[in-house]
């Protein structure tokens, strides 16, 4: 089946260009590493008594996170502990709980219950419908609606279409639909929806989600309600679920969302899907790591640490900024590194990477964001502790699953990396043009801003010629 017949019928699409086609095919191939891995990860997991104690753990981690990306929601192991209540029992036992207006009543006066419960409820709900997707049975504008009454529990909107325009805060949003429009979109979205074609799981997850959140069918709970969906559709060809990790995935994801909105480029956000089955497969092989992450053992552990560090790394940081201002650079403030994905990038574990900002002068974009540092720079910092570093990367020429590129040394004036220790003398490294330079914050802030500007300067002048 060709792209365009898969696509058909819905308002998104894959960007013109000679390296779709592999991109496809990285897609797919992607998708049958995970899911193989899945399976004898699973099988190991079985053997073992550990599979229930796995699958509890990523609810949890499914459950915070996306409540994390709308801002509500109690902590990580709260989250967990709600998750093991004699609440959460009942709801898994009984989704027509909802008519029992004395226990949502109950809820209600807790909202951090609400906020997971809810959640919890749709998820149940959601795996029961898809033994029936699975067996032929398309999604219904129905079951949409009874998904977001559990997710809304005992609100006044709760599984109805918005009855008022509802607006997106935020800079560079799209305008939802109105609400004489809404059902007719939601319609074609499920009809589209119940296709049965050849087309990659988290291409159609992704879609989807985009397709939905695009509609803003309810008046809250679409962001929730979309990833719930994705998700389920990912299940049904056999993947895990797409956790997208509200500290370190959030700008990323925000951006892809915004680029199919602008674009139709669906890709980006394809992208996104794929890291996060790829890290679901890895922690699978890792039960032991992730009931460290539902305790809140690494950021225990490394609590302290991070204190120091990150007072002179934002002292460094809000130097930097001031300097790429003076240099006539838009600063699109992106995230911020928090305890817990500072532990992992200690421990040298790629999925606490966190995006900080992106500088942006004329039609050029520079991402600057936070990994694991090298073997080059952690063996010239005198500490036990890897701290993290910066990293740069600008947009590529053309939207793909991955937006960014790394940045070629030459485009940032011959750095590779930068990495900001505690104390308040030499404590900026940087890899420079292959030379591991050291210096103090001040001096090093501008430098490095100084560097930034004449290596995407030659590169502007590069591409005019």
């Amino acid at each position: 089946m060709s792209v365009e017949d898969f696509l058909s019928g819905c308002p998104y699409s894959l960007p013109d260009g000679s390296d779709v086609a592999a991109e496809l095919t990285r897609v797919r191939d992607v998708e049958a590493r995970v899911s193989a891995k899945m399976q004898s990860a699973a099988r190991k997991l079985m053997d073992a008594g550990a599979f229930a104690d796995f699958y509890r753990g990523q609810r949890a981690r499914e459950v915070y996170e996306s409540n994390s990306i709308e801002g509500l929601g109690p902590s990580l192991p709260q989250t967990a502990t709600i998750l093991e209540s004699n609440h959460a029992d009942r709801i898994s036992s009984a989704v027509g709980i909802l008519h029992d207006h004395a226990f949502v009543d109950g809820l209600r006066r807790d909202a951090h219950l609400v906020e997971v419960l809810g959640l919890h409820g749709a998820k149940v709900l959601g795996e029961s419908l898809l033994e029936n997707m699975k067996s032929g049975r398309p999604m219904t504008e129905a079951d949409i609606r009874q998904m977001h009454e559990m997710i809304s529990l005992g609100e006044r909107f709760a599984g109805r279409y918005k009855h008022w325009h509802v607006t997106i805060s935020g800079d560079g949003v799209h305008e939802p639909h109105f609400p004489s429009d809404t059902p007719q979109a939601m319609h074609e979205l499920v009809s589209w929806m119940a296709r049965d074609t050849a087309m990659p799981g988290t291409i159609k997850a992704s879609i989807v989600h985009a397709w939905l959140t695009h509609i803003h069918p309810f008046e809250d709970g679409n962001g929730r309600l979309a990833r719930l969906i994705a998700n389920l559709i990912l299940a049904k060809v056999g993947l895990p679920p797409a956790i997208i990790a509200h500290n370190t995935q959030r700008a990323i994801y925000i951006d892809a969302l915004g680029h199919s909105d602008t674009g139709g480029d669906i890709l980006p956000l394809t992208g996104i899907f794929l890291d996060a089955i790829k890290r679901f497969g890895r922690e699978i092989d890792k039960p032991h790591f992730l009931r460290r992450i539902l305790r809140d053992d690494i950021g225990r552990e490394k609590s302290n640490v991070f204190r120091s560090w990150q007072s002179s790394f934002n002292d460094f940081s809000s130097r930097l900024f001031g300097e790429l201002q003076l240099r006539r650079f838009r600063i699109h403030d992106m995230g911020a590194l928090d305890v817990q994905s500072f532990g992992l990038l200690s421990e040298q574990d790629a999925s606490g990477a966190t995006w900080l900002f992106v500088a942006s002068k004329a039609s050029l974009d520079l991402l600057v964001w936070v990994g694991y540092s090298s073997v080059n720079i952690s063996g010239h910092v005198d500490s036990l502790v890897r701290y993290p570093s910066l990293f740069f990367s600008v947009r590529a020429g053309s939207y793909r699953t991955r937006p960014y590129r790394q940045a070629h040394p030459s485009e940032v004036g011959g750095m590779r990396e930068v990495c900001v220790t505690p104390g308040n003398g030499r404590n900026v490294y940087a890899v420079v043009e292959d030379r591991v330079r050291f210096g103090g914050i001040v001096d090093s802030a501008a430098e490095i801003a100084e560097r930034i500007d004449k290596g995407l300067t030659l590169r502007l002048s590069r591409l005019a010629g």
